[in-house]
């Protein structure tokens, strides 16, 4: 009987874990889907930062496929060699769309200007992703 209050027990505290790692997983997920999709800004000229990945609507692709639905076709995709089922393919914080059509960086490498920053780090701090200095906007 005591065994069998043993093995109970441990099946019990190694569902807890189980449930905790889930839940501890989801938290970190929720988390790096909240920098992507609102974290990244663009400076304003009255200094107001707007979210850079909000003007982008697919809506405006017709006839064309657009798998990940980031507003590049999957054919504009291929031709940058971006992924047409990841908005964000070099996982910088900035969606392709933007990178290719906004701030003119390689939508395929996270730090465009080589700095030590990311493309989608330096358009939220207002920098340019593309060399020194400021955004332009």
């Amino acid at each position: 009987m005591l065994k069998k209050q043993k093995i109970i027990t441990l099946i019990s505290v190694i569902i807890i874990l189980i449930v905790a790692v889930f839940l501890f997983l989801q938290i970190k997920e929720e988390q790096r889907d909240k920098k992507l999709n609102l974290g990244q800004t663009e400076k304003k000229q009255d200094g107001d930062t707007e979210n850079v990945n909000s003007q982008i609507n697919p809506v405006l692709i017709k006839d064309k496929k657009d798998s990940d639905q980031d507003g590049l076709s999957d054919d504009k995709e291929k031709k940058f060699g971006s992924n047409p089922n990841s908005v964000d393919s070099d996982s910088d914080g900035l969606f392709d769309h933007a990178e290719i059509n906004i701030f003119k960086t390689d939508p395929n490498n996270p730090d465009t200007d080589s700095d030590g920053y990311s493309d989608g780090d330096e358009v939220k701090t207002g920098h340019n992703p593309n060399g020194e200095g400021e955004l332009k906007k």
